[in-house]
């Protein structure tokens, strides 16, 4: 092993829930993907609503890492093996769904079982990337032959598998300080890997909708804008972390999982003069004559719902 491969090795993996998670950013957020994902009992739990992680039970298999849609696990993702563009497959550690979407996108086209038949949570995450792949034009992944890992065989060879997140981690030495070179928990954002294409739709109810701008504000994915004339929707980098929904005070919105080419919503914003109150408010509806506080009689209403 080289000086630099020792001296990663040496150093602390131990993963860790940062302030990037969405339940710290509102106490209305509702996402459980961490605790769904990890497959240690106790690992993963919440704590005053705030997800908490274990350092003594944690494997750091990187279930919870690739289930959050802010990647706000942090830490070094676990090995993965391909050899050209083979993924190298065995049963006690399955991707993800998005993870095979990254590796697809970086130009991985096959999956190669290693000692036995994939099982079938395999099967079914496979199954769901190619549908996925197929509904936006892309070539789906072949699942090839299992080869057994035999020592003397060439085929399998270690001079032919490589670590996929190698080179990347290589990059993270070079380019960051020593405190922080452990995290590549980022370069999980499905988002990046298909900037022509979309994996949600967000769709927003004008009828309910005030243009509170809650959504505006808390998006981490910045998928909200509301300007003088439009509110604008764009859903190419949503990964689906529900903040936008569960914060809404009108629920207004809602997100569906739907692969296709990224486009852009948007729906007209009128500048109005509250005819109770005389102060200008924006609004989704041409003919609408007082702001929402004064509409619902209730001043303070929004303000005491947001957060």
């Amino acid at each position: 092993m080289s000086i630099v491969g020792s001296w990663l090795e040496s150093l602390d993996f131990q993963y860790k829930i940062s302030e990037a998670c969405v339940r710290k950013k509102s106490k209305r957020a509702s996402c459980t993907n961490c605790l769904e994902a990890c497959p240690v009992e106790g690992a993963i739990r919440l704590e005053e609503r705030n997800p908490v992680l274990d350092s003594e039970k944690c494997k750091e298999c990187g279930s919870c890492m690739s289930a959050c849609p802010v990647q706000a696990v942090e830490g070094v993702f676990p090995k993965r093996y391909v050899r050209g563009k083979e993924l190298v497959a065995d049963n006690s550690s399955i991707p993800s769904v998005s993870e095979l979407l990254i590796y697809h996108a970086k130009g991985l086209e096959s999956i190669l079982p290693a000692e036995e038949a994939l099982n079938d949570l395999w099967q079914k995450r496979m199954d769901e990337a190619n549908e996925i792949l197929d509904c936006i034009g892309l070539e789906p992944y072949r699942v090839l032959e299992v080869q057994k890992l035999n020592a003397g065989e060439e085929t399998l060879s270690r001079r032919q598998l490589f670590t996929f997140w190698g080179e990347e981690t290589k990059k993270l030495v070079k380019d960051v300080t020593p405190a922080n070179w452990r995290f590549n928990h980022d370069r999980l954002e499905l988002a990046p890997y298909y900037p022509d294409y979309q994996f949600y739709e967000v769709q927003v109810d004008a009828e309910r909708c005030t243009l509170c701008k809650t959504c505006e504000v808390l998006c981490p994915k910045h998928c909200f804008s509301i300007g003088e004339a439009g509110f604008t929707v764009t859903a190419q980098t949503c990964s689906s972390c529900g903040l936008c929904a569960d914060s809404c005070p009108e629920k207004a919105l809602e997100i569906r999982g739907k692969a296709s080419i990224a486009s852009s919503e948007t729906l007209d914003v009128h500048q109005k003069t509250c005819t109770t109150c005389t102060k200008t408010f924006q609004t989704l509806h041409k003919e609408q004559q007082k702001c929402p506080p004064c509409t619902r009689h209730k001043q303070g209403y929004l303000s005491s719902r947001i957060c």
